[in-house]
């Protein structure tokens, strides 16, 4: 099946299961926008390459201008949470880039739908890579920090210009630097596996897998827009205290897109000291929604077996507070469960 044709089946189908909720936008004056210029404080260039899974957007595309209502607010969307509230999505961009002109996508559910349906994991992925990048032995695992790569160059990239137009506000914290790398370890290591991605047939598909590969980088150029843009409000983003390591559903999953059965696994094979772990153990205990329920039954029941002999840092930390214990001590309890 053709690239486009398997996004334009996964935006089918997401776009069914997301509603036929319409989104709106109010005109800005002059009623089109300039897609080529990052103005929402961003030094955008055109040029850039924001290789992903999707095709790069060429130096043409750049260049139209269009009616300000292509853009649509994704307050209500989930896929991309914290980075909603507030913000717009050029969905004519969008289109462009994920190559459903002939099938678009019309609504801010519709594309929630489809980032989750193509960074979560599953068939529609696996096509996705296995299509595109000639990745046939790739059976569809979540690629760790897509989703949020995913998000990152959706909306403060290819959508800048729709959030500048409407004064939107500048999401903080920004995205940590330390998670593009991840992400592009996480893409090199797919491509560079054979048995997963044989040698490429074609001078095509391999220069598909050197532009994915670069996806790290352009995940870094677009931080780095993001905190000048902050700096330049006076709101110091700088370092990685003041940030966060993804989305919510990478957050709270290591990185694979809410789904807790691959989060599962990677933290079973590390450690539950590993940071991204401990953050994944803290959203099972407190019932976060993750994407796939089907599976977490019998994780939570796991949890609730360990949970029995190992008392969690969050339970010590609520039970010191509530006997009077000051903050540092809870603080202090809750470390040295960890």
């Amino acid at each position: 099946m053709a690239f486009a044709a398997i996004l334009a089946v996964a935006a089918t189908t997401a776009a069914a299961s997301a509603g036929a909720a319409a989104a709106s936008a109010a005109n800005d004056g002059n009623g089109v926008l300039d897609r080529s210029q990052g103005k929402w404080g961003l030094d955008v260039d055109p040029g850039a390459s924001l290789a992903s899974s999707v095709p790069n957007r060429n130096d043409d595309d750049a260049q139209i201008t269009s009616p300000v209502s292509e853009c649509v607010p994704i307050d209500s969307t989930l896929a991309c949470s914290p980075w909603t509230s507030g913000l717009y999505i050029n969905l004519t961009q969008l289109n462009i880039v994920y190559g459903l002109q002939s099938s678009p996508l019309t609504t801010a559910s519709a594309w929630d739908a489809l980032v989750t349906t193509l960074t979560s994991g599953g068939k529609a992925q696996a096509a996705l890579w296995q299509d595109h990048l000639g990745c046939s032995g790739y059976n569809g695992e979540p690629v760790q920090y897509h989703r949020t790569y995913t998000c990152l160059t959706d909306i403060m990239y290819f959508s800048a210009g729709c959030n500048a137009a409407y004064n939107a506000r500048v999401p903080y914290p920004p995205l940590c630097g330390s998670t593009c790398g991840k992400y592009g370890e996480a893409v090199a290591g797919l491509v560079d596996d054979t048995a997963e991605c044989p040698t490429a047939a074609s001078n095509i598909v391999n220069q598909r897998r050197s532009d994915v590969i670069k996806g790290a980088s352009s995940c870094n150029f677009v931080v780095t827009q993001w905190s000048d843009s902050l700096a330049a409000s006076g709101i110091d983003s700088s370092g990685e205290t003041n940030c966060n390591t993804g989305v919510y559903d990478d957050a709270y999953t290591c990185g694979f897109g809410g789904n807790a059965e691959a989060a599962e696994t990677f933290c079973n094979s590390v450690s539950d000291l590993v940071p991204c772990c401990k953050d994944y153990r803290g959203a099972l205990e407190t019932g976060y929604a993750f994407r796939n329920n089907s599976v977490l039954a019998r994780i939570i029941s796991n949890a609730a077996t360990a949970a029995a002999t190992r008392p969690s840092p969050l339970a010590q930390a609520q039970a010191a507070a509530a006997a009077g214990s000051s903050g540092a001590m809870s603080a202090a309890a809750a470390s040295s469960a960890a």
